[in-house]
């Protein structure tokens, strides 16, 4: 009902046989549970992973930050971690008006989520970072 579940390495429990994009239910390695994604970044990234898998080399677990992307209108924004929780702290860096700024959602003080809104590709793996280091 939720996808097909897939091990760390999206491997259903037919061995062998893989499972990448909408339809993998995976163990999210960052926030813990299973998640599953409608994204095509995300199926890019688990393709990449389960092809490498398939060839029968050396194994990759799938290690993904959730991550999706919208152009509305002249705002770009980004969202970066896991919004499916209430936040008990938003921060706000930059400028609303001017639409160009930063939010960081919060929870028992670890960063659970980033959203950029008009921001610059440069910023992109300093959100993934800043997220990562608080679930290590």
């Amino acid at each position: 009902p939720n996808g097909t579940p897939v091990n760390e390495y999206l491997e259903t429990d037919e061995k062998g046989i893989f499972a990448a994009g909408d339809i993998a239910l995976f163990p999210d390695r960052i926030f813990g549970g299973a998640r599953r994604i409608e994204h095509w970044d995300n199926a890019l990234q688990q393709g990449l992973t389960a092809g490498a898998n398939l060839s029968g080399k050396k194994r990759q677990r799938f290690d993904y930050l959730p991550y999706f992307f919208s152009n509305v209108f002249d705002l770009n924004l980004e969202f970066f971690g896991d919004f499916s929780r209430q936040p008990s702290v938003v921060e706000i860096e930059g400028d609303r008006e001017k639409a160009k700024f930063i939010l960081r959602y919060s929870d028992l003080g670890k960063i659970r989520g980033i959203v950029h809104c008009n921001q610059p590709e440069k910023e992109r793996a300093e959100a993934e970072k800043a997220i990562r280091v608080c679930y290590k």
